[in-house]
């Protein structure tokens, strides 16, 4: 008989659109295999019927569907929670946790995801997880710095602090803590229940053909309403587009894009919004690039990138939790914007380079991070004190 796993996330798995929820929309239909799954999930978005649909298909389910006030409500409560971190008290709700702790009384295990759901069972003597994916506090930490707003600047300052504190709690109380970047587990004072998680990516995206006449056109992909994606696109296009071949066109691929992204479109600036298959064009492109400023972890983009075969040009932030990579020859990291335009063009008009970079970066992804590989530390670590 499977173990029954009560698993919490702050938002809808389904569309897989963005690195949270892609991972999760993966992860779960792992998990599904080995435990009985009760989802519990918390959102803003109203419910489709194939998202529905999907939540079946995963295990009994429930979902909580709070309106935009409702977490102003609880962020502003949040102030009078500190040291709690605001992030923390954002997604907390009384009915949520009413309904978590009647039915963690009959579940095995506790699986929570980001730190933000961690709260609904720190306190439980059940055995527990925390699927942090990565650390928010160190990505605030290192973030203030290089956000434009002072309003955002002075937020992520002083709410890194707050959040560092608490994930190291997380890091003491929960059984087990799981962390993509292996740099960031290093940060942690207490190391003996994180494990690290070399991520994942759907293993569909390596039967994409590797195309040969690709368009002359450089992609980024990821969720537009995510900051730092949005802080990553406005910089390319202000300090890099002007530097490249006008002939050289820029998609940004990606569900819900803002305003302000919106306001990019133009003839050699395409904004998709959502597509069915954003990976069936970012995989005709000659260039995928990630030239994040902001943010933290591994970005699933450029795993999804990689995984279709497409040459890489990233940044030294996004690159940084991949250790294991070969800059030059797995993919290209560039810094300031004249090194960004001098690797595009380079891939551009070099065939053999562009080809050689395609092929290592599909066999980086089949080698190391496919999400049958993952799930199998998620599943062996819980198993391990469930015994």
């Amino acid at each position: 008989m499977k173990k029954k796993m009560l698993f919490i996330c702050s938002r809808i798995p389904y569309p897989p659109v963005g690195g949270d929820r892609a991972k999760n929309f993966n992860l779960l239909n792992k998990l599904k295999n080995s435990f009985d799954i009760h989802l519990v999930v918390i959102t803003s978005e109203p419910v489709s019927s194939e998202a529905q649909s999907y939540l079946d298909s995963v295990g009994d389910n429930k979902v909580f569907t709070k309106k935009k006030w409702d977490f102003i409500k609880s962020f502003g409560f949040g102030i009078f929670k500190l040291p709690k971190p605001l992030q923390v008290s954002l997604y907390y709700f009384k009915d949520v946790k009413e309904h978590v702790d009647v039915l963690s009384l009959d579940c095995d295990v506790l699986f929570s995801t980001l730190v933000r759901t961690s709260e609904y069972v720190r306190m439980s003597e059940k055995p527990k997880v925390c699927d942090m994916a990565d650390s928010i506090g160190q990505n605030y930490a290192r973030s203030y710095k290089h956000v434009k707003s002072k309003i955002m600047a002075a937020y992520y300052f002083i709410e890194s602090k707050f959040l560092i504190k608490y994930e190291e709690v997380i890091a003491e109380e929960f059984n087990a803590v799981f962390l993509f970047n292996k740099q960031e587990l290093n940060n942690f004072k207490c190391k003996s229940n994180l494990v690290w998680i070399p991520h994942g990516v759907n293993e569909s995206l390596i039967d994409y053909p590797i195309q040969s006449g690709k368009e002359l056109a450089v992609g980024f992909i990821g969720k537009m309403d995510y900051q730092p994606n949005i802080d990553a696109v406005l910089w390319f296009v202000h300090n890099v587009i002007p530097l490249l071949p006008s002939d050289v066109k820029f998609y940004i691929i990606g569900a819900k894009p803002t305003q302000q992204i919106l306001n990019l479109a133009s003839e050699r600036i395409i904004v998709t919004g959502f597509m069915d298959d954003p990976f069936l064009l970012l995989s005709g492109l000659k260039v995928a690039i990630a030239p994040m400023v902001t943010g933290g972890g591994i970005q699933n983009k450029v795993l999804e990138a990689m995984a279709l075969g497409v040459a890489n040009v990233v940044s030294p932030l996004a690159a940084k939790p991949m250790n294991d990579l070969q800059y030059g020859s797995d993919l290209l990291v560039a810094d300031t914007p004249e090194q960004w335009c001098e690797e595009i063009i380079r891939i551009l008009g070099d065939d053999d380079l562009r080809v050689k970079l395609e092929r290592n970066a599909r066999d980086y992804i089949v080698k190391s991070y496919t999400w049958s590989a993952s799930a199998n530390i998620y599943i062996n670590t819980i198993n391990k004190f469930l015994r």
